[in-house]
Protein backbone atom coordinates (compact mmCIF):
# COMPACT_ATOMS: atom_id res chain seq x y z
CA UNK A 1 0.00 0.00 0.00
CA UNK A 2 1.28 3.61 -0.86
CA UNK A 3 0.48 6.24 1.45
CA UNK A 4 1.05 10.12 0.44
CA UNK A 5 3.37 12.12 1.64
CA UNK A 6 1.66 15.50 2.65
CA UNK A 7 3.15 17.17 -0.21
CA UNK A 8 1.42 14.87 -3.15
CA UNK A 9 -2.30 16.65 -4.13
CA UNK A 10 -4.28 13.57 -5.09
CA UNK A 11 -5.22 11.45 -1.98
CA UNK A 12 -2.53 13.18 0.30
CA UNK A 13 -2.91 14.39 3.55
CA UNK A 14 -4.68 18.21 4.13
CA UNK A 15 -2.81 21.26 4.37
CA UNK A 16 -1.93 22.15 7.96
CA UNK A 17 -4.23 24.78 7.17
CA UNK A 18 -7.38 23.25 6.36
CA UNK A 19 -6.64 20.02 8.87
CA UNK A 20 -6.63 23.11 11.86
CA UNK A 21 -9.44 24.23 10.70
CA UNK A 22 -11.36 20.78 10.29
CA UNK A 23 -10.74 19.95 13.83
CA UNK A 24 -11.89 24.10 15.18
CA UNK A 25 -14.78 23.61 13.19
CA UNK A 26 -15.81 19.98 14.52
CA UNK A 27 -14.86 21.53 17.77
CA UNK A 28 -16.62 24.63 17.48
CA UNK A 29 -19.42 22.25 16.47
CA UNK A 30 -20.01 20.23 19.56
CA UNK A 31 -19.41 23.08 22.12
CA UNK A 32 -22.24 25.22 20.81
CA UNK A 33 -24.39 21.54 20.33
CA UNK A 34 -23.55 20.90 24.04
CA UNK A 35 -24.44 24.70 25.02
CA UNK A 36 -27.70 24.05 23.59
CA UNK A 37 -28.67 21.21 24.55
CA UNK A 38 -27.61 21.62 28.21
CA UNK A 39 -28.93 24.87 29.06
CA UNK A 40 -32.28 23.22 28.38
CA UNK A 41 -31.20 21.09 31.31
CA UNK A 42 -30.58 23.97 33.20
CA UNK A 43 -33.78 25.68 32.34
CA UNK A 44 -35.33 23.01 33.71
CA UNK A 45 -33.26 22.93 37.01
CA UNK A 46 -34.21 26.78 36.98
CA UNK A 47 -38.27 26.18 36.63
CA UNK A 48 -38.23 23.06 39.09
CA UNK A 49 -36.74 25.00 41.52
CA UNK A 50 -38.96 28.15 40.65
CA UNK A 51 -41.96 25.68 41.94
CA UNK A 52 -40.40 24.00 44.60
CA UNK A 53 -40.20 27.76 46.28
CA UNK A 54 -43.71 27.79 45.39
CA UNK A 55 -44.75 24.74 47.40
CA UNK A 56 -42.92 26.23 50.21
CA UNK A 57 -44.38 29.23 50.15
CA UNK A 58 -47.99 28.12 49.34
CA UNK A 59 -47.35 25.33 52.63
CA UNK A 60 -46.34 28.40 54.60
CA UNK A 61 -49.24 30.34 53.98
CA UNK A 62 -51.75 27.38 54.31
CA UNK A 63 -50.20 27.35 57.81
CA UNK A 64 -50.42 30.79 58.95
CA UNK A 65 -54.06 30.97 57.60
CA UNK A 66 -54.37 28.11 60.08
CA UNK A 67 -52.71 29.70 63.03
CA UNK A 68 -54.61 32.71 62.40
CA UNK A 69 -58.01 31.19 62.60
CA UNK A 70 -56.89 29.74 65.87
CA UNK A 71 -56.25 33.12 66.87
CA UNK A 72 -59.86 34.21 66.27
CA UNK A 73 -61.06 31.52 67.64
CA UNK A 74 -59.15 32.11 71.08
CA UNK A 75 -60.93 35.68 70.83
CA UNK A 76 -64.12 34.43 70.43
CA UNK A 77 -64.14 31.95 72.91
CA UNK A 78 -63.06 35.00 75.20
CA UNK A 79 -65.70 37.14 74.28
CA UNK A 80 -68.35 34.66 74.72
CA UNK A 81 -67.04 33.89 78.14
CA UNK A 82 -66.68 37.65 79.61
CA UNK A 83 -68.52 39.54 77.17
CA UNK A 84 -65.50 42.04 77.59
CA UNK A 85 -64.81 44.25 74.30
CA UNK A 86 -61.26 44.12 74.82
CA UNK A 87 -61.40 40.25 73.54
CA UNK A 88 -62.78 41.57 70.49
CA UNK A 89 -59.34 42.74 69.12
CA UNK A 90 -57.39 40.01 69.01
CA UNK A 91 -60.46 38.41 67.42
CA UNK A 92 -61.18 41.21 64.33
CA UNK A 93 -57.16 41.91 64.16
CA UNK A 94 -56.68 37.49 63.29
CA UNK A 95 -59.88 37.93 61.55
CA UNK A 96 -58.07 41.03 59.09
CA UNK A 97 -55.02 38.28 58.67
CA UNK A 98 -56.94 35.63 57.48
CA UNK A 99 -58.73 38.08 54.79
CA UNK A 100 -54.59 38.56 53.63
CA UNK A 101 -53.71 34.87 53.85
CA UNK A 102 -56.88 34.04 51.88
CA UNK A 103 -55.83 36.82 49.40
CA UNK A 104 -52.39 35.16 49.26
CA UNK A 105 -53.69 32.15 48.36
CA UNK A 106 -56.50 33.05 45.88
CA UNK A 107 -54.66 32.00 42.74
CA UNK A 108 -53.52 28.32 44.35
CA UNK A 109 -52.55 26.59 47.21
CA UNK A 110 -56.78 26.44 48.80
CA UNK A 111 -59.11 23.48 47.75
CA UNK A 112 -62.15 23.96 47.03
CA UNK A 113 -63.32 22.03 50.38
CA UNK A 114 -61.04 24.11 52.36
CA UNK A 115 -62.31 27.31 51.04
CA UNK A 116 -66.20 25.83 52.07
CA UNK A 117 -64.81 24.76 55.56
CA UNK A 118 -62.90 28.68 56.20
CA UNK A 119 -66.49 30.06 54.68
CA UNK A 120 -68.18 28.30 57.58
CA UNK A 121 -65.80 28.35 60.03
CA UNK A 122 -66.24 32.18 59.55
CA UNK A 123 -69.65 32.44 59.76
CA UNK A 124 -69.85 30.53 62.88
CA UNK A 125 -67.21 33.10 64.72
CA UNK A 126 -69.35 36.04 63.05
CA UNK A 127 -72.85 34.87 64.25
CA UNK A 128 -71.66 33.76 67.72
CA UNK A 129 -69.98 37.40 68.04
CA UNK A 130 -73.16 39.25 66.73
CA UNK A 131 -75.60 37.37 69.13
CA UNK A 132 -73.22 38.15 72.13
CA UNK A 133 -73.01 41.79 71.18
CA UNK A 134 -76.71 41.59 70.72
CA UNK A 135 -77.09 40.41 74.52
CA UNK A 136 -78.12 37.14 73.56
CA UNK A 137 -75.01 34.83 74.67
CA UNK A 138 -76.76 32.02 75.77
CA UNK A 139 -77.78 31.31 72.34
CA UNK A 140 -74.05 32.24 70.96
CA UNK A 141 -72.62 29.34 73.85
CA UNK A 142 -75.73 26.88 72.81
CA UNK A 143 -73.90 27.44 69.24
CA UNK A 144 -70.30 26.97 70.32
CA UNK A 145 -71.96 23.27 71.77
CA UNK A 146 -73.21 22.05 69.34
CA UNK A 147 -69.29 21.17 68.17
CA UNK A 148 -69.85 23.04 64.99
CA UNK A 149 -67.32 24.87 64.91
CA UNK A 150 -64.80 22.05 66.57
CA UNK A 151 -65.72 20.21 63.67
CA UNK A 152 -65.00 23.25 60.65
CA UNK A 153 -62.07 23.18 62.40
CA UNK A 154 -61.19 19.54 62.40
CA UNK A 155 -61.87 19.59 58.53
CA UNK A 156 -59.63 22.63 58.00
CA UNK A 157 -56.83 21.08 59.77
CA UNK A 158 -57.41 18.05 57.01
CA UNK A 159 -57.83 19.89 54.08
CA UNK A 160 -54.24 21.45 55.15
CA UNK A 161 -52.85 18.40 55.46
CA UNK A 162 -54.14 16.81 52.79
CA UNK A 163 -52.84 19.71 51.09
CA UNK A 164 -49.58 19.81 52.52
CA UNK A 165 -49.43 15.93 51.63
CA UNK A 166 -49.92 16.66 47.97
CA UNK A 167 -47.60 19.26 47.79
CA UNK A 168 -44.77 16.99 49.54
CA UNK A 169 -45.49 14.86 46.95
CA UNK A 170 -45.22 17.33 44.34
CA UNK A 171 -42.05 18.51 45.57
CA UNK A 172 -40.50 15.07 45.37
CA UNK A 173 -41.33 14.23 41.81
CA UNK A 174 -39.99 18.26 41.21
CA UNK A 175 -36.49 17.08 43.17
CA UNK A 176 -36.67 14.08 40.88
CA UNK A 177 -36.85 15.91 38.16
CA UNK A 178 -34.14 18.48 38.56
CA UNK A 179 -32.10 15.52 39.81
CA UNK A 180 -32.84 13.90 36.58
CA UNK A 181 -31.98 17.02 34.55
CA UNK A 182 -28.69 17.57 36.33
CA UNK A 183 -27.69 13.95 35.33
CA UNK A 184 -28.49 14.48 31.77
CA UNK A 185 -26.21 18.04 32.02
CA UNK A 186 -23.62 15.40 33.42
CA UNK A 187 -23.70 12.92 31.10
CA UNK A 188 -23.94 15.18 27.83
CA UNK A 189 -21.17 16.90 29.51
CA UNK A 190 -18.93 13.48 29.34
CA UNK A 191 -19.97 12.41 25.96
CA UNK A 192 -19.20 16.04 24.61
CA UNK A 193 -15.70 15.90 26.09
CA UNK A 194 -15.61 12.13 25.34
CA UNK A 195 -16.38 12.86 21.61
CA UNK A 196 -13.70 16.59 21.34
CA UNK A 197 -11.30 13.40 22.66
CA UNK A 198 -12.19 10.98 20.15
CA UNK A 199 -12.52 13.44 17.01
CA UNK A 200 -9.21 14.78 18.37
CA UNK A 201 -7.34 11.52 18.80
CA UNK A 202 -8.84 10.72 15.22
CA UNK A 203 -7.48 13.61 13.73
CA UNK A 204 -4.10 13.13 15.18
CA UNK A 205 -3.64 9.96 13.71
CA UNK A 206 -3.95 11.66 10.41
CA UNK A 207 -0.79 13.51 10.59
CA UNK A 208 2.15 12.09 13.32
CA UNK A 209 3.26 16.12 12.83
CA UNK A 210 0.36 17.68 14.40
CA UNK A 211 0.14 15.40 17.32
CA UNK A 212 1.31 18.44 20.08
CA UNK A 213 -1.17 20.50 18.81
CA UNK A 214 -4.01 18.33 18.96
CA UNK A 215 -2.86 17.52 22.59
CA UNK A 216 -3.16 21.34 23.55
CA UNK A 217 -6.58 22.08 21.47
CA UNK A 218 -7.79 18.48 23.93
CA UNK A 219 -6.38 20.51 27.12
CA UNK A 220 -8.48 23.59 26.05
CA UNK A 221 -11.29 22.04 25.21
CA UNK A 222 -11.63 19.92 28.94
CA UNK A 223 -10.71 23.25 30.40
CA UNK A 224 -13.40 24.98 28.54
CA UNK A 225 -15.85 22.11 29.25
CA UNK A 226 -15.13 22.26 33.29
CA UNK A 227 -15.36 26.07 33.27
CA UNK A 228 -19.01 26.01 31.67
CA UNK A 229 -19.43 23.42 34.50
CA UNK A 230 -18.64 25.76 36.95
CA UNK A 231 -20.33 28.86 35.32
CA UNK A 232 -23.69 27.33 35.32
CA UNK A 233 -24.30 28.12 39.23
CA UNK A 234 -24.24 32.01 38.14
CA UNK A 235 -26.20 31.77 34.47
CA UNK A 236 -28.82 33.60 36.11
CA UNK A 237 -26.61 36.78 37.30
CA UNK A 238 -24.04 36.58 34.56
CA UNK A 239 -27.07 36.93 32.08
CA UNK A 240 -28.11 40.21 33.74
CA UNK A 241 -24.74 41.50 33.82
CA UNK A 242 -23.93 40.39 30.18
CA UNK A 243 -27.28 42.35 28.70
CA UNK A 244 -25.57 45.75 29.94
CA UNK A 245 -22.44 45.60 27.78
CA UNK A 246 -24.42 46.47 24.42
CA UNK A 247 -26.76 48.52 26.42
CA UNK A 248 -23.62 50.75 27.38
CA UNK A 249 -22.24 50.10 23.58
CA UNK A 250 -25.55 51.36 22.32
CA UNK A 251 -25.37 54.60 24.33
CA UNK A 252 -21.58 55.06 23.56
CA UNK A 253 -22.73 55.09 19.63
CA UNK A 254 -25.62 57.03 19.82
CA UNK A 255 -23.35 59.56 22.03
CA UNK A 256 -20.47 59.09 18.90
CA UNK A 257 -23.14 59.94 16.61
CA UNK A 258 -24.63 62.97 17.54
CA UNK A 259 -21.55 64.67 17.98
CA UNK A 260 -20.06 63.87 14.96
CA UNK A 261 -23.31 64.19 13.07
CA UNK A 262 -24.54 67.18 15.31
CA UNK A 263 -24.79 69.57 12.47
CA UNK A 264 -26.23 67.29 9.94
CA UNK A 265 -28.85 65.70 12.25
CA UNK A 266 -32.59 67.74 11.69
CA UNK A 267 -34.79 67.65 14.25
CA UNK A 268 -36.73 64.71 13.75
CA UNK A 269 -33.44 62.85 13.51
CA UNK A 270 -32.56 64.18 16.53
CA UNK A 271 -35.29 63.21 18.82
CA UNK A 272 -35.36 59.69 17.74
CA UNK A 273 -31.80 58.83 18.42
CA UNK A 274 -32.68 60.77 22.32
CA UNK A 275 -35.65 57.97 21.90
CA UNK A 276 -33.33 55.65 21.49
CA UNK A 277 -30.96 56.80 24.10
CA UNK A 278 -33.47 57.41 27.07
CA UNK A 279 -34.83 53.32 25.88
CA UNK A 280 -31.24 52.17 26.57
CA UNK A 281 -30.72 54.12 29.55
CA UNK A 282 -34.05 52.89 31.27
CA UNK A 283 -33.52 49.32 30.33
CA UNK A 284 -29.56 49.62 31.91
CA UNK A 285 -31.41 51.07 35.06
CA UNK A 286 -33.74 47.82 34.94
CA UNK A 287 -30.84 45.64 34.91
CA UNK A 288 -29.13 47.47 37.30
CA UNK A 289 -32.25 47.25 39.84
CA UNK A 290 -32.29 43.32 38.64
CA UNK A 291 -28.67 42.95 39.90
CA UNK A 292 -29.35 44.64 43.14
CA UNK A 293 -32.34 42.66 43.82
CA UNK A 294 -30.58 39.49 43.07
CA UNK A 295 -27.34 40.57 45.51
CA UNK A 296 -30.32 41.35 48.35
CA UNK A 297 -32.34 38.40 47.66
CA UNK A 298 -29.52 35.83 47.17
CA UNK A 299 -26.26 36.96 48.48
CA UNK A 300 -24.67 35.89 51.27
CA UNK A 301 -25.80 38.50 54.23
CA UNK A 302 -23.91 38.24 57.88
CA UNK A 303 -24.77 40.67 60.55
CA UNK A 304 -22.19 43.07 62.71
CA UNK A 305 -22.30 46.34 64.21
CA UNK A 306 -22.81 48.99 62.09
CA UNK A 307 -22.40 52.75 62.28
CA UNK A 308 -26.05 53.98 61.73
CA UNK A 309 -24.86 57.50 61.01
CA UNK A 310 -21.83 56.27 58.49
CA UNK A 311 -24.71 54.04 56.69
CA UNK A 312 -27.30 56.84 56.22
CA UNK A 313 -24.22 59.25 54.87
CA UNK A 314 -23.24 56.26 52.15
CA UNK A 315 -26.79 56.21 51.38
CA UNK A 316 -26.51 60.13 50.67
CA UNK A 317 -23.22 59.83 49.30
CA UNK A 318 -24.80 57.18 46.44
CA UNK A 319 -27.67 60.12 45.61
CA UNK A 320 -25.23 62.95 45.52
CA UNK A 321 -26.10 64.51 48.89
CA UNK A 322 -29.16 66.15 47.43
CA UNK A 323 -29.75 69.65 48.71
CA UNK A 324 -33.78 68.46 49.30
CA UNK A 325 -32.58 66.74 52.63
CA UNK A 326 -32.68 67.35 56.27
CA UNK A 327 -31.01 65.29 58.85
CA UNK A 328 -32.07 64.64 62.47
CA UNK A 329 -29.69 62.39 64.02
CA UNK A 330 -29.90 62.11 67.83
CA UNK A 331 -26.60 62.58 69.51
CA UNK A 332 -24.37 59.05 70.43
CA UNK A 333 -26.61 57.06 68.09
CA UNK A 334 -25.84 53.58 68.98
CA UNK A 335 -24.41 50.82 66.29
CA UNK A 336 -26.89 48.39 65.26
CA UNK A 337 -26.91 44.74 63.83
CA UNK A 338 -26.68 45.45 59.98
CA UNK A 339 -24.90 44.91 56.74
CA UNK A 340 -23.31 47.86 56.27
CA UNK A 341 -23.90 47.60 52.29
CA UNK A 342 -27.60 46.57 52.58
CA UNK A 343 -28.53 49.24 54.80
CA UNK A 344 -27.23 52.19 52.65
CA UNK A 345 -29.14 50.33 49.99
CA UNK A 346 -32.04 50.36 51.64
CA UNK A 347 -31.85 53.66 52.73
CA UNK A 348 -30.68 55.33 49.46
CA UNK A 349 -33.81 53.64 47.84
CA UNK A 350 -36.42 54.80 50.46
CA UNK A 351 -34.39 58.37 49.70
CA UNK A 352 -34.64 58.23 46.12
CA UNK A 353 -38.17 57.09 46.14
CA UNK A 354 -39.17 60.07 48.49
CA UNK A 355 -37.45 62.46 46.08
CA UNK A 356 -38.93 60.78 43.14
CA UNK A 357 -42.41 61.29 44.31
CA UNK A 358 -42.46 64.90 45.36
CA UNK A 359 -45.79 67.03 44.48
CA UNK A 360 -46.13 68.55 41.32
CA UNK A 361 -44.77 72.09 41.46
CA UNK A 362 -43.40 71.87 45.04
CA UNK A 363 -39.81 71.36 45.33
CA UNK A 364 -39.00 68.10 47.74
CA UNK A 365 -38.44 67.97 51.07
CA UNK A 366 -37.31 64.96 52.32
CA UNK A 367 -36.23 64.52 56.24
CA UNK A 368 -34.17 61.20 57.36
CA UNK A 369 -34.31 61.19 61.16
CA UNK A 370 -33.05 58.45 63.68
CA UNK A 371 -33.25 57.72 66.85
CA UNK A 372 -33.07 55.26 70.10
CA UNK A 373 -36.09 54.05 71.43
CA UNK A 374 -35.06 51.48 73.84
CA UNK A 375 -33.03 48.41 72.86
CA UNK A 376 -33.32 49.58 68.95
CA UNK A 377 -32.49 52.35 66.91
CA UNK A 378 -35.51 53.55 64.58
CA UNK A 379 -34.89 55.23 61.09
CA UNK A 380 -37.54 57.25 59.12
CA UNK A 381 -37.64 58.16 55.86
CA UNK A 382 -40.53 61.31 55.41
CA UNK A 383 -41.50 63.28 52.59
CA UNK A 384 -44.01 65.72 51.76
CA UNK A 385 -45.15 64.22 48.57
CA UNK A 386 -48.00 62.75 46.53
CA UNK A 387 -48.36 60.16 49.35
CA UNK A 388 -49.70 56.41 49.08
CA UNK A 389 -53.36 55.19 49.31
CA UNK A 390 -53.83 53.17 52.04
CA UNK A 391 -54.92 50.18 49.91
CA UNK A 392 -51.42 50.22 48.02
CA UNK A 393 -49.44 50.35 50.98
CA UNK A 394 -49.27 46.19 50.44
CA UNK A 395 -48.51 46.36 46.71
CA UNK A 396 -45.50 48.92 46.66
CA UNK A 397 -43.27 46.10 47.84
CA UNK A 398 -43.70 43.59 45.12
CA UNK A 399 -41.48 43.46 42.51
CA UNK A 400 -42.34 45.52 39.49
CA UNK A 401 -45.11 47.10 41.21
CA UNK A 402 -45.37 50.85 40.10
CA UNK A 403 -48.38 52.66 41.15
CA UNK A 404 -47.79 55.48 38.63
CA UNK A 405 -46.37 54.38 35.16
CA UNK A 406 -45.12 58.18 34.10
CA UNK A 407 -42.94 58.30 36.81
CA UNK A 408 -39.33 56.71 36.49
CA UNK A 409 -38.63 53.62 38.06
CA UNK A 410 -37.89 49.75 37.23
CA UNK A 411 -40.87 48.95 40.41
CA UNK A 412 -37.94 47.55 42.03
CA UNK A 413 -36.96 49.90 44.40
CA UNK A 414 -39.28 49.20 47.15
CA UNK A 415 -39.09 45.55 46.56
CA UNK A 416 -35.27 45.72 47.45
CA UNK A 417 -36.06 47.49 50.51
CA UNK A 418 -38.59 44.93 52.22
CA UNK A 419 -36.08 42.04 51.05
CA UNK A 420 -33.21 43.68 52.52
CA UNK A 421 -34.59 44.91 55.78
CA UNK A 422 -36.25 41.56 56.07
CA UNK A 423 -32.92 39.95 55.54
CA UNK A 424 -31.18 42.34 58.13
CA UNK A 425 -34.19 40.58 60.71
CA UNK A 426 -35.17 44.26 61.36
CA UNK A 427 -38.86 45.92 60.84
CA UNK A 428 -40.53 48.07 58.54
CA UNK A 429 -43.25 50.12 58.42
CA UNK A 430 -45.16 52.20 55.86
CA UNK A 431 -47.50 54.91 56.92
CA UNK A 432 -48.88 57.46 54.06
CA UNK A 433 -51.70 60.07 53.89
CA UNK A 434 -52.70 60.64 49.80
CA UNK A 435 -51.59 64.71 49.07
CA UNK A 436 -50.15 64.98 52.16
CA UNK A 437 -46.59 62.33 52.47
CA UNK A 438 -45.29 59.60 53.45
CA UNK A 439 -43.32 58.09 56.33
CA UNK A 440 -41.41 54.55 55.85
CA UNK A 441 -39.63 54.04 59.76
CA UNK A 442 -37.65 51.06 60.06
CA UNK A 443 -36.41 49.79 63.58
CA UNK A 444 -33.23 47.64 64.12
CA UNK A 445 -32.04 46.02 67.39
CA UNK A 446 -28.96 48.23 68.75
CA UNK A 447 -25.92 45.82 68.61
CA UNK A 448 -23.82 45.07 72.14
CA UNK A 449 -20.32 45.18 71.18
CA UNK A 450 -18.30 41.55 73.69
CA UNK A 451 -16.34 43.66 75.58
CA UNK A 452 -19.26 45.54 76.94
CA UNK A 453 -20.71 42.17 78.07
CA UNK A 454 -17.41 41.15 80.34
CA UNK A 455 -16.97 41.76 83.38
CA UNK A 456 -15.17 44.47 84.71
Amino acid sequence: MHLSTPETHAGGLLPHSATAWSRSAIIAVLVIATTLVSSRAFIVVLRVQGEIQENADRALARQRLFSDLQDAETGQRGYLLTSDPKYLQPYEAALARVQLDKRALANSGLGEDARRHIASKLAELAQTVALVRAGDVQQALAIVRTDRGKAEMDAIRRDVTELDKQDERQVRALTDERSAALRRMAVILLLAIAGILIVLLFLARISARFEDSLRRRVEQATASLHQMVADAEAFNYSISHDLRTPLRAIRHQISSLCSAAAARLLGPDRERLDHIDRDAERMDDLITSLLAFSRVARGRIELYPVSVENAIRGALATLGFPPSITLQLSPDLPEVYAHAETLSQVLANLISNALKFSRDGVPAEVTVQAEQRGDTVAIAVRDRGIGIAPDHLQRIFLPFERLDPKRPGSGLGLAIVRRGVDRMGAELQATSQPGEGSEFLITMPVAVREELLRPA
